[in-house]
């Protein structure tokens, strides 16, 4: 169990690239170890040179058989031992790649830095993009707030207790195009009282605290199997503001300095905005 575990580690942490890789490395070494050992104790029969010997490892190898050349000694004990090996890789690395494929692929989505309050709207957004060179299909998005357990006593523990905030279905993610996702608009002004445990909540400014955290999972399909994408926000990456356009002059072509950047918003927003007595993201606003 533990060895299917670490082999579950390894596919996780290289990607498919370099698993193919790998394994091509594999292969061809192993033809060239054996073919060099057939070459240098002559077991090759009517074999000219190291070329041959190599050649001979090679359709050994990939069991083709042609019967040109022919191991003698101990060199058939070698044929069955590479044989053997090779089916064994060959079976080891199908596996893996098939794994791979069907494994969630954690860099697969990419989010923005920011988590952004839109003082305008009444809402929070974040935006993300799908790295894949395939567009990802039903993509469902769940936003929780994450924030610290007081106990009677008034004292912080450091477990957290995860509030649900919004999930979302999205039919289709294109490939290397940013998407802007948002949490529901806030109808009322609450106090911090209506924080709820359990069902959707309504995020509002008044609920952050500089110990809570927002985070958010996707998940998505493509012709591979799934896909899934994990961001946590910290207080220090919530803020008030509008994300620069990564579509400003032509739409068909993607401005990517403007990825991670936005615009702070002006403290004059804050009236219109209605939660400046209690907002905790006014500070770094701009005059």
């Amino acid at each position: 169990m533990r060895a299917v575990q670490r082999h579950l580690r390894i596919v996780e942490r290289y990607s498919l690239g370099r698993v193919i890789l790998l394994f091509l490395a594999a292969y061809i070494g192993i033809v060239f170890v054996f073919g060099l050992i057939y070459f240098l104790g002559g077991l090759v029969k009517d074999a000219a040179g190291f070329g041959e010997c190599l050649y001979f490892s090679f359709i050994t190898q990939s069991t083709v058989g042609y019967g040109d050349l022919q191991p003698v000694g101990w060199g058939r004990l070698l044929v069955i031992i590479q044989t053997t090996l090779a089916l064994l890789l060959l079976a080891v690395g199908t596996g893996t790649i098939l794994l791979k494929l069907l494994t969630p692929q954690r860099d697969s989505v990419e989010f923005d830095e920011w988590f952004l309050f839109y003082p305008d709207e009444k809402r929070f957004r974040f935006r993300y993009v799908n790295r894949l060179p395939v567009d990802l299909k039903l993509g469902r998005i769940e936003t929780r707030l994450r924030y610290p357990r007081v106990t009677d006593q008034g004292e912080k523990k450091i477990s957290r207790r995860v509030v649900k905030l919004l999930k979302a279905t999205i039919t289709s993610i294109p490939s290397m195009q940013p998407l802007i996702s948002s949490t529901r608009t806030i109808e009322g002004i609450k106090g911090p009282e209506g924080l709820k445990e359990s069902g959707e909540l309504v995020l509002e400014p008044a609920y952050l605290t500089p110990e809570s955290e927002v985070v958010v999972t996707m998940t998505a399909q493509y012709f591979a199997g799934n896909t899934i994408a994990t961001k946590r926000w910290p207080m220090s990456r919530i803020s008030c503001g509008q994300f620069r356009s990564t579509y400003e002059d032509d739409p068909s072509k993607i401005e990517w300095k403007n990825w991670n950047a936005h615009d702070l918003s002006r403290r004059e927003d804050c009236e219109a905005c209605g939660f400046a007595a209690r907002c905790p993201l006014r500070e770094g606003l701009q005059a």
